[in-house]
């Protein structure tokens, strides 16, 4: 069993770092106007290759692995808050400012956390605690991340939300599976491995998605709604998600066994290709606000 998904990881991994790369070139020769949101979405999409190709070679939990995965995760943080500041119409909320700030914060404190993995290996308990500071920053990076995106796609005019609507919704799939698998090891306290081979496929379907993207938006032209502020529903959704993966996690402990594995596999891709599909979808956005308007918003 091991075996197999080595060679998915492997293959999945460097499937996804030779489109990512590709990607990364072909921007990168494309006659249009350099500005700092084509030079950050290039890097971004470069730091994501190479992220994917230390996975392939060095694996998953290696030290050049999750520095990789943090250099991939601040550029795209960095492309989201060019694209933000680029916006027309209006001025960003500071609350956002604050977001973005706190999460590059909580990037360099995982580097060092992930640094300091080598001194204490000869440490059980220094190595145990070290690991799960690690996962927690990486759990809270993803929270934050996801709001952002929320955020960023919420506060767009809606005249100009399509030439957005793919490369949020790709990221939020990439943040929602991140938090996903750091969520199932942090109360299972085993590593699912089956989640971190299927990582490279994940990503190897993102990368035509930001293809079709880059297509549809070549300028990468944002005008912000004058009437919106930052709101929280993101941040209700995501701790409802949270105490949701709680319960499912500790149900699959008590089945165990191989079923467990399969429902965990099973409910990660269902999630994320849910971000993929229902995020685009304005018939979805539009039957979502209607029910959360007449439930929960009677009495406002």
């Amino acid at each position: 069993m091991e075996s197999i998904l080595d060679y998915i990881s492997l293959f999945g991994h460097g499937l996804a770092a030779a489109l990512f790369g590709a990607l990364a070139i072909w921007q990168f020769q494309r006659k249009v106007e350099r500005n700092d949101k084509h030079i950050w979405l290039i890097v971004a999409i470069a730091l994501t290759s190479f992220w994917a190709l230390t996975i392939a070679v060095e694996g998953s939990l290696s030290p050049i692995s999750r520095f990789s995965e943090t250099l991939r995760n601040f550029g795209w943080l960095a492309f989201m808050f060019i694209l933000l500041r680029a916006g027309e119409g209006r001025d960003e909320p500071k609350t956002v400012n604050v977001i973005y700030a706190a999460l590059t914060f909580v990037l360099v404190g995982q580097t060092l956390v992930d640094s300091l993995l080598p001194a204490f290996s000869g440490s059980p308990r220094l190595e145990e605690v070290t690991l799960y500071t690690s996962l927690v920053l990486r759990m809270i990076f993803a929270v934050g991340a996801l709001v952002l995106v929320h955020n960023l796609y919420s506060i767009t005019a809606p005249e100009t939300r399509w030439g957005i609507r793919l490369p949020m919704a790709a990221l939020a799939a990439i943040w929602t599976y991140d938090l996903n698998l750091y969520t199932i090891t942090y109360l299972t306290q085993q590593i699912p491995i089956e989640l971190h081979a299927m990582r490279g496929p994940m990503m190897a379907v993102i990368a035509p998605i930001l293809v079709l993207a880059s297509i549809r938006n070549t300028e990468w032209t944002l005008k912000l709604s004058r009437s919106v502020a930052f709101r929280s529903l993101s941040l209700v959704a995501i701790g409802s998600y949270l105490l949701m993966m709680i319960v499912i996690a500790t149900a699959l402990q008590i089945i165990g066994g191989d079923y467990a594995r399969l429902a965990q596999i099973s409910f990660l891709f269902g999630t994320t290709i849910g971000a993929l599909l229902l995020l685009p979808s304005g018939r979805f956005r539009a039957w979502l606000k209607v029910k959360v308007t007449k439930n929960f918003f009677q009495h406002r």
